[in-house]
């Protein structure tokens, strides 16, 4: 996804409650990647991939612009039957 920003990354592990600490674990990469890609900074592809398939993999769902949303803006939601570890 294209639309896959700093901003949705953060977001998205806010909604599931992870730490960056959580993130780099879940998509098995460095938690320096995951810092400096939320930062702005350079990621591989790879590894920008492996941390939206990890959020996936947790329950969410990701929307590009001009997919089905309200305003059709890019963003993220949580998917059907979805419930936060506490």
């Amino acid at each position: 996804m294209r639309d896959f920003s700093p901003q949705i990354c953060r977001a998205g592990r806010s909604l599931l409650g992870w730490t960056a600490v959580d993130l780099a674990r879940e998509a098995q990469i460095g938690l320096a990647t995951v810092k400096r890609f939320e930062l702005g900074g350079d990621a591989r592809q790879s590894s920008v991939e492996a941390m939206q398939s990890a959020m996936r993999g947790a329950g969410l769902l990701f929307i590009a612009g001009g997919q089905s949303s309200l305003d059709g803006g890019p963003g993220v939601r949580v998917s059907a039957g979805f419930k936060a570890e506490v």
